[in-house]
């Protein structure tokens, strides 16, 4: 309890300026944030985060045209918002819907107008239409030393001759843009986009005394992988992976690295292209937490839901608020403040509408010793002094990214795991969609799309059925209770294409998989 008022004393004395300072000292020198981060107090980082927001949010409001009438159409005194539960509580969320597409883009920047220098970006229209985003050339700063010091703690790329391969669909895309941007400062970048033959030429090239970094999104990686093994003997090079763009499902990290060196790293980071492509991060300690989720049923509970699996990264509570929030059909999302005051459009606690929450060092810590016990303790006691006293960001995916049948919710990254215990029908499929169609009664349908080369049949059809249905169970008590209870709704039509046919046909430049058919 002292330690908490000392905090909160410490953090309302100390000027906004002198805070800015320090941190910009402090990211300069790795070891020196390391350091720091493997001993400071958990909960003066994140108090020196919210006094950090509220700066942020009285900036905006005095220098953004559109968050001002934002703010007056709501009738909100911002006057009256100087606690951080006001602006949690009271202050209303932006969002793509409500904010982005009623502004212009000069009314989203500072005093209306764009910035001279910097960059327009665009998402990659996964939900609908692309949206492009204008970024300001200082606002990159901090952001770069954040990827320094992740890519050092992660991957030592301070301490290797490293190859960088960005494998991201080029074009005006965020992550294509800032990953080459970014990274250009830690190691030799080499654009090649979803290119696999340009990828394995690269690296037969400069041969195997280099460190390799590829970045992509999960699916391509996979591909990648998997149809090069006869071109290339992966096992002979040091190649490490940073994905992002979606996630992935617990055992697809390791059914990659068996193909790889031992010594491969594989890292998630988190994004958006409305904010930053690098609000946070997976560590060793997350990777942990998430192996432990498979037999532990309590920690799942904890953290979301006991049928569920999600993705789990640590982030910079003094570059990024983030905070929980329930929408509307109490589904738990979070908003996120960037706390950089050199962005060209502040975004006040804007809502991206992924499904999670946040969870603090001390609280997930508790719950690790408190519900694995022995195991947890031994972890973090042996890796006490790598382990980052960072806040906890649980993501799940989109809120809609989901389907509802009679009151229970099936997920694509149950699917996923259902389909990966089996190996022989894994290795036919390219990627899937679930959805549910209605013929007098709803049915839960998953359409699969098979690799290329590989036939329907009604065998194949009766086996992915089968197993799906199983394993399902398995994956689900939600779903298996459900299958119990009303069999035929339950019991998944399977729907098998050739490659690039059916649902799956429409090209795109993006490598993103569409998990859910919210038309059928």
């Amino acid at each position: 309890m002292k330690q908490k008022l000392l905090n909160r004393l410490l953090v309302k004395i100390m000027p906004f300026s002198l805070i800015e300072e320090v941190e910009s000292f402090i990211l300069k020198h790795y070891n020196l944030s390391k350091n720091l981060l493997a001993h400071a107090d958990p909960d003066l980082l994140e108090k020196i985060g919210e006094k950090k927001a509220l700066k942020m949010l009285h900036l905006a409001a005095e220098n953004i045209p559109a968050y001002q009438q934002f703010l007056k159409e709501r009738s909100i005194n911002i006057k009256k918002i100087k606690k951080i539960e006001l602006f949690n509580h009271f202050l209303p969320e932006t969002t793509k819907e409500n904010y982005v597409k009623l502004n212009s883009f000069e009314n989203m920047c500072y005093k209306g107008n764009l910035p001279k220098q910097g960059l327009i970006e665009e998402s990659s229209g996964s939900s609908g239409h692309p949206t492009n985003w204008v970024k300001s050339y200082a606002e990159n700063a901090l952001l770069d030393k954040e990827v320094e010091f992740e890519s050092n703690y992660l991957l030592g790329l301070n301490k290797k001759k490293t190859i960088i391969l960005s494998c991201w669909s080029p074009g005006p895309w965020t992550t294509d843009l800032k990953f080459c941007e970014l990274f250009e400062h830690q190691g030799l970048v080499k654009n090649v986009g979803p290119d696999i033959k340009n990828v394995v030429q690269t690296i037969k090239t400069f041969g195997p005394e280099y460190h390799y970094l590829l970045g992509g999104y999960p699916p391509f990686c996979r591909i990648l992988i998997e149809k090069t093994k006869k071109e290339i003997n992966w096992k002979k090079y040091h190649i490490d992976m940073i994905t992002g763009g979606e996630g992935f499902v617990i055992g697809w990290r390791e059914q990659i690295k068996k193909q790889l060196n031992p010594e491969s790293r594989i890292f998630s980071a988190y994004g958006a292209s409305d904010l930053d492509i690098g609000i946070a991060f997976e560590t060793p300690l997350t990777i942990f937490i998430r192996t432990q989720l498979i037999e532990n049923k309590e920690l799942r509970e904890k953290l979301g839901k006991s049928g569920r699996y999600p993705m789990i990264f640590q982030y910079n509570p003094l570059a990024h608020y983030i905070a929980n929030f329930e929408n509307n059909n109490h589904i738990e999302e979070f908003h996120i403040t960037p706390l950089d005051p050199s962005v060209a459009a502040p975004k006040i606690k804007y809502n991206i509408h992924d499904e999670g929450k946040k969870i603090s060092f001390n609280e997930m810590v508790g719950w690790l010793n408190t519900l694995i016990g022995k195991e947890a303790q031994q972890y973090l006691n042996s890796n006490k002094p790598n382990i980052l006293h960072l806040p906890f960001l649980i993501v799940y995916g989109r809120s809609d990214g989901t389907i509802s049948i009679n009151g229970t919710n099936i997920y694509p990254q149950q699917v996923e795991i259902a389909l990966m215990k089996n190996k022989k029908l894994f290795s036919k499929t390219h990627t899937f969609r679930i959805g549910e169609k209605y013929k007098g009664k709803t049915q839960f349908t998953i359409k699969i799309e098979l690799k290329n080369g590989i036939k329907p049949n009604k065998k194949l059809i009766g086996e992915y059925k089968k197993s799906l249905e199983q394993n399902l169970m398995i994956v689900s008590e939600e779903y298996g209770q459900a299958h119990k209870e009303f069999l035929s709704e339950f019991t998944p039509a399977i729907e098998l294409y050739t490659f690039g046919n059916g649902p799956f046909k429409e090209k795109t430049t993006k490598i993103k998989n569409q998990y859910v058919d919210h038309g059928n």
